[in-house]
């Protein structure tokens, strides 16, 4: 199936959730992303930097959380080509529409808050940001989902996992500049992305069980964080995750668990052969990735040992 067309199956699909896609929206919009970007930017601490021009000392931060900020920001600022995948698959239900053009609206608004930020604390390289931004939009490197149980699989991880990374990002900061605020109300948004997504996931399975276990299945054991088009995303990754700010362990307790006990999937019934067999796969990846979790908190408890 091409990016470009919506099968019979995702049509009736999305008329059927269309009840609850309304009732979600309307619960969204009873709590306003009630701040603005203005209210949490420390405009007098800002210098012009034609005047000043930028270096690591201007606000001295771990190369772990420098990577952090910058890649969250490049992600946010991807998100044009996000919205038209999204937009694609929830153009046909009015609340859906609705619901996909107040997400790209917060969406935005959380990229410019965070430059704004970047911008006036000196917390990175302008001329790398700006770089950064050109050479990731360029590539405009997004999930490819094949289907709207694709879709709600993927935002459903992705969402719960960018608030870990935004909120473990704001607890590293210091107070003083205003980023742990700021950090902290951006994390408070994709939270409740987070609610709208696995909700209308949840109630997917209540439609169509064995489509919706399957694309988590997919989603999951391929799920990566977005930003992969950034330049150098491995090595910013690989600092990330040593000052452990989003990390494997974070991704099976904070995001994985978290949401598969959400859904309930050993409790499903109704699953055809093929959703078996991938509810057994989710229930396998789960383990391997808890074991390979295991080996980590070890390995890390004797690095702290051997530090203290």
């Amino acid at each position: 199936m091409s990016n470009f067309e919506i099968s019979r199956t995702d049509q009736v699909l999305i008329n059927e959730l269309t009840d609850t896609a309304e009732l979600l929206l309307n619960n969204h919009n009873k709590k306003p992303s009630a701040w603005e970007p203005s209210d949490l930017i420390p405009y007098e601490q800002g210098l012009n930097y034609k005047t000043k021009l930028w270096t690591p000392d201007d606000y001295p931060l771990s190369d772990g959380i420098r990577s952090s900020i910058y890649v969250n920001l490049l992600t946010e600022d991807n998100l044009p080509y996000y919205s038209n995948t999204i937009l694609h698959y929830l153009r046909d239900s009015p609340a859906l529409l609705e619901w996909s053009h107040v997400w790209t609206e917060e969406e935005a608004k959380h990229s410019a808050v965070i430059r704004e930020w970047v911008h006036v604390t000196r917390a990175l390289d302008p001329v790398m940001l700006e770089r950064g931004r050109k050479v990731q939009m360029g590539k405009a490197e997004v999930p490819n989902p094949q289907s709207l149980p694709d879709v709600l699989g993927y935002t459903s991880f992705q969402e719960l996992a960018t608030r870990v990374a935004h909120a473990n990002t704001g607890r590293a900061l210091d107070s003083e500049r205003g980023g742990k605020l700021l950090m902290a109300t951006v994390a408070g948004d994709e939270a409740k992305h987070h609610i709208f997504y696995s909700e209308l996931a949840k109630k997917t399975m209540e439609i169509k069980p064995s489509a919706m276990v399957i694309a988590v299945r997919n989603q999951l054991v391929n799920f990566a964080m977005p930003g992969t088009g950034i330049p150098n995303f491995v090595r910013h990754a690989a600092r990330i995750d040593k000052a452990r700010i989003y990390d494997r362990p974070k991704f099976l307790h904070e995001v994985v668990i978290p949401t598969l006990g959400k859904w309930s999937i050993d409790d499903l019934e109704g699953l055809d052969e093929e959703g078996e067999k991938a509810r057994d796969e989710i229930n396998e990846y789960v383990i391997v990735l808890a074991s390979i979790v295991d080996k980590i908190e070890e390995r890390r408890q004797r690095e702290d040992a051997l530090a203290s």
